[in-house]
């Protein structure tokens, strides 16, 4: 299973913005397979509680500073998004960054994003179907005209495209109301999982507790093998976590440390059983049996973000998590 990095650009804590690429450089040398970025537009509470740096401005910063590792969103809400924008903003990162460059994409949950343009987070799904569509037509075609309920344009050229095509892993499941949001549901919606084996892979969301992620990746490689049986070899299956490494096999001390930090960015209503049940917590054995569960039931890769900006977990994630992956 890969081990990836989910490199932190929210502005709660003490973010030395100025290090980002020393630290994507850093962990390029450590040994991981990749960088991802999450993204949110306005300053959001909730799931989190922060604002976030720009999400294409840090691809293009980690395009310029790394050579090896794949890059990408994890996810970026793309409903929101005019299609040719993104087009032409993926595009030109990855003639930058080569063919490491994927789109990690979601419809996203928090209604004032939408709000902001004058759309109603209602159309989420709808707009991200949309925008998908656009948005691989764009990058695959010289000339492209599209005519939807949301987008509509004519003769539309991106230049300069990338060589190879970039893949687009649909992010969304499962979650609980403390894990996620009201316009969350402890089930996969039908329209979720037809967006996910539309396209090239799944990103898996923090969803509350296990049982709900391996239900969802159960209906998830059921319904590739119903619907696409020729793809299923090309077909990515991703998961998103959280952790903070304590360096201890006390799992008591291990969490005393951990609940307040994942508290102070996850928001102060939360339980500290709702994070024990959500998130890679615990002592590094809790944290490794874990992982080591989402490896068997056959993720591909895990992209594992810090709640902190302390630098010293990029290595301690590292050390604590490739041996089980």
């Amino acid at each position: 299973m890969r081990l990836s990095l989910w490199l932190p650009t929210f502005t709660h804590g003490q973010p030395r913005f100025g290090n980002l690429a020393s630290r994507a450089r850093e962990a390029e040398r450590a040994g991981y397979d990749g960088i991802y970025l999450l993204d949110h537009l306005l300053p959001i509470s909730g799931v989190h509680t922060s604002a976030w740096l720009d999400t294409v401005v840090g691809l293009a910063t980690l395009a310029a500073c790394t050579e090896r590792v794949s890059i990408g969103t994890a996810s970026m809400v793309v409903g929101f998004r005019h299609p040719v924008l993104l087009a032409k903003q993926f595009a030109s990162v990855a003639v930058l960054a080569g063919p490491r460059l994927g789109l990690g994409a979601g419809s996203g949950w928090y209604a004032p994003e939408y709000e902001a343009f004058g759309y109603q987070v209602g159309e989420r799904g709808r707009r991200t179907d949309e925008t998908l569509e656009a948005f691989s037509m764009l990058m695959t075609q010289e000339r492209v005209s599209f005519h939807g309920r949301y987008w509509s344009f004519d003769d539309i050229t991106i230049e300069p495209r990338p060589d190879t095509r970039i893949p687009i892993l649909v992010a969304g499941g499962s979650r609980t109301v403390d894990a996620g949001s009201e316009n969350d549901r402890p089930r996969m919606a039908p329209s979720v999982l037809r967006r996910i084996v539309r396209w090239d892979g799944w990103i898996a969301p923090c969803a509350g507790n296990e049982e709900l992620t391996y239900r969802d990746l159960d209906i998830v490689q059921k319904e590739l093998r119903e619907e696409r049986v020729s793809r299923q070899g090309d077909f990515h299956l991703t998961h998103v976590q959280w952790t903070h490494i304590v360096d201890t096999d006390d799992r008591e001390r291990a969490l005393s440390e951990q609940l307040p930090l994942f508290r102070s960015l996850m928001g102060l209503h939360h339980s500290d059983q709702h994070f024990i049940d959500t998130y890679l917590v615990g002592s590094r054995q809790d944290i490794q049996a874990r992982v080591s569960r989402i490896r068997d039931h056959g993720f591909d890769e895990i992209i594992v973000g810090p709640v902190t900006h302390d630098p010293s977990q990029i290595q301690l994630i590292l050390d604590t998590l490739r041996p089980v992956c």
